[in-house]
Order: structure tokens, then C-alpha cells, then sequence
């Protein structure tokens, strides 16, 4: 799970901690904290935490008090995604050319010069390449949070973790 906006006194150490003092309801097992702390646009450290299942639910249903201020949770869920080829579980090696994850052009992304209106998803074009009875938007980024095809592969990601 991400938790968002934490203020910057949590640390790696004590996140599980102060998690469990202002919120009564939590009883943590097991947390795993040494996935991820990141800054946000504001400055604040928004926290990526594995639990058990029972943990899982009770921070699904609630707003976290860490520290005095309420923090959003949600499911953190990191696809992958190949740098060169821009495609969902692919490995660079695999493949000889590189693909602009924006218009989808044999080209690296800090060359692109296509405009929002050129953007094209190299995966819902092979989708739909392969899928002719079914077709889905091509007028993207692959790096769309919008996409078709991601939202796909998060649901997916979501069905195989055991909660």
C-alpha cells in the first residue's frame, strides 16, 4: 500500500510505530517499510508498506492518523514496463529497436517532437492489431494512467496478489 503525505519525522524505523499509536484499530503483524519513501510536490514523503492480509483490510476501510494528520492509502501497484520498447512485461534484450513511449514512433523519447494530438499507445495498437473484433483507444501515451491496456494489466496485477 502507498500512504500519502506523511510528514517527515517517519523514518523506515518507526513508521510501523507511530502507524500503530494513532490508530488503535491497526494491529500490525508484520510491516515491511523498506520498500519505498519519496517526496512529493509538497514536500511531504508518501510511503509504500507491505502488511498481512488483516492489517491490509482495516487500512482499506480507514483514514491513517500519522502524527496528527490524516493520510490516504491506496494500493500501490508498479507495473512493468520495458524502457526501450514500451511495452507491459517485456525486457529490453528482447527486442532490437526502441519505441517512444508517446507516439509510438522508432525513436527515443527526448527526441519526440509529437504534439498531444499526435500521441499514439504502442500497446493498444498491438492490441488492436491482433484483436480486430474488439478495438480499443489509440490516441494516448503508453504512459497514460488512462489506458485501456494499463488498466487491464492492473487488474490483472490486482487478481494474482493474495490479499
Amino acid at each position: 500500500m502507498i500512504i500519502y503525505n506523511v510528514r517527515n519525522e517517519i523514518t523506515m524505523e518507526n513508521a510501523a510505530d507511530i502507524m500503530c499509536e494513532g490508530n488503535p484499530e491497526l494491529v500490525m503483524t508484520r510491516v515491511d517499510t523498506k520498500k519505498i519513501i519519496f517526496k512529493n510536490k509538497r514536500n511531504a514523503n508518501n510511503v509504500v508498506i507491505e502488511t498481512d492480509t488483516q492489517t491490509y483490510r482495516v487500512m482499506k476501510q480507514i483514514k491513517l492518523m500519522i502524527m496528527w494528520t490524516l493520510c490516504h492509502s491506496e494500493d500501490y501497484v508498479s507495473l512493468s514496463r520495458c524502457f526501450k520498447y514500451s511495452r507491459f512485461n517485456h525486457h529490453f534484450s528482447e527486442f532490437r529497436r526502441e519505441t517512444c513511449p508517446l507516439c509510438a514512433g522508432k525513436h527515443k523519447m527526448r527526441e519526440c517532437k509529437a504534439t498531444r494530438t499526435e500521441y499514439r499507445c504502442i500497446n493498444s495498437t498491438t492490441y488492436n492489431k491482433f484483436n480486430q473484433n474488439k478495438t480499443v483507444k489509440e490516441d494516448h501515451s503508453t504512459l497514460d494512467s488512462k489506458c485501456t491496456r494499463m488498466q487491464v494489466m492492473v487488474e490483472k496485477y490486482r487478481q494474482n496478489t493474495a490479499y
